[in-house]
């Protein structure tokens, strides 16, 4: 109920309020401050991706054990730590994904002759899902879901020994090949059980690993490989009017090629069957974002590659920066260029640093056109 005052009480309040303002301090008026909305600065985005799967290669296989697996002495060729220097590889280092390799000392184009490799690709269960029919038609697995959610693997015993397997832990998708080329001293019982032991350990480890965040490759992606009017481009920068469009080996399924995503990864190629030309070949691949790689290239030779020397800087009017490894020996050359934030891989003859440098200089044209 609302309460009323009586004319005394109105009195007494008038009185009690006079009396107050006569002993109070005087008031000055000051604007309160503006308030300002509270910003939190946005953290930023690492120049260069990391491998966002949180085991490392040493917690998974020693020396000594990957050497009992392969069946000879293999070392610590490549891990977490080591930097990417192929368009594939640096490709899976954008989207996290961890490559251990363990070889021997013989190598050959490809890599080494003894090797145990172990990639693993985070959040790729649906390729995992949508590649594995593919995977098992193509080569009908020896065991199927031995280890991890799922998995399948096949061991092949001729005269040497190679297994390939495939498994879903999760979300993580690993590939593993175990090999020693030429052997001829492993049975298939052998062979089966060594490769189960690495999937049994692989999976062990990632049970409860969790992903570290995603790395987002700035820039955009050229569009010359699916550009209309391409080839005639390509025939004029080589000046060989025979050239036509060739296929490009992709490659069988697996957890490294997983990170070949559309929209970030592309690649074309052209080629004549005129070997007697200065150029027979051309192959373009592109990578968004994938400039952050160029400068770990210089001074390194490709362990795939070893019939060419290490990577040097080289100068190709209209690219901000690149690198070579050419052979007129071997009739190669493999630069690696950077357009803004992308990386592009151009791999073709060697008939000369001055005849390739003119070459590359109108592909960069025409790509930057593009």
């Amino acid at each position: 109920m609302k309460r009323f005052l009586t004319g005394i009480g109105l009195v007494s309040v008038a009185i009690l309020a006079l009396v107050l303002t006569a002993c109070a301090p005087a008031v000055t008026n000051t604007p309160a401050p503006t308030q300002h909305a509270s910003h939190t600065a946005k953290p930023q985005q690492a120049g260069s991706p990391s491998v966002r799967v949180p085991i490392t290669c040493a917690s998974l296989f020693t020396s000594g054990v990957s050497s009992t697996l392969v069946g000879v002495p293999v070392m610590t060729r490549a891990d977490e730590s080591t930097a990417p220097i192929e368009l594939s590889t640096i490709a899976a280092r954008q989207t996290g994904e961890l490559h251990c390799l363990w070889g021997g000392t013989d190598t050959q184009d490809g890599g080494s002759v003894a090797q145990l490799a172990v990639d693993i690709a985070p959040d790729a269960l649906a390729g995992f899902t949508s590649n594995l029919p593919t995977i098992e038609s193509e080569s009908p697995p020896t065991a199927q879901n031995t280890a991890g959610d799922k998995s399948e693997y096949r061991c092949d015993i001729e005269g040497d020994f190679g297994c390939s397997a495939n498994m879903l832990v999760g979300s993580y998708w690993v590939t593993v090949y175990l090999g020693d080329l030429g052997v001829g001293t492993v049975s298939q019982t052998t062979a089966n059980h060594n490769i189960q032991q690495a999937l049994t350990t692989i999976a062990s480890a990632l049970k409860t690993a969790t992903a570290l965040p995603a790395w987002n490759p700035p820039g955009m992606l050229p569009g010359f490989c699916t550009q209309t009017g391409n080839l005639a481009k390509v025939q004029t920068a080589v000046g060989e009017p025979d050239f036509a469009a060739s296929g490009i080996d992709t490659g069988p399924a697996d957890a490294a090629s997983y990170a070949q995503l559309t929209g970030t990864y592309t690649q074309c190629g052209w080629g004549s069957t005129d070997t007697s030309e200065k150029f027979t070949s051309v192959q373009l691949g592109f990578l968004k974002g994938g400039s952050w790689a160029l400068p770990a290239m210089v001074g390194v030779q490709d362990p795939q590659l070893y019939m060419t020397p290490a990577y040097a800087s080289i100068s190709i009017p209209g690219a901000d920066a690149a690198v070579a490894s050419c052979s007129t020996g071997s009739n190669q050359c493999i630069v690696y260029l950077t357009i803004g934030k992308t990386l592009v891989n151009v791999e073709l003859d060697d008939p000369g640093l001055s005849q390739v440098t003119t070459v590359l200089a109108a592909l960069v044209t025409d790509i930057k056109a593009s």
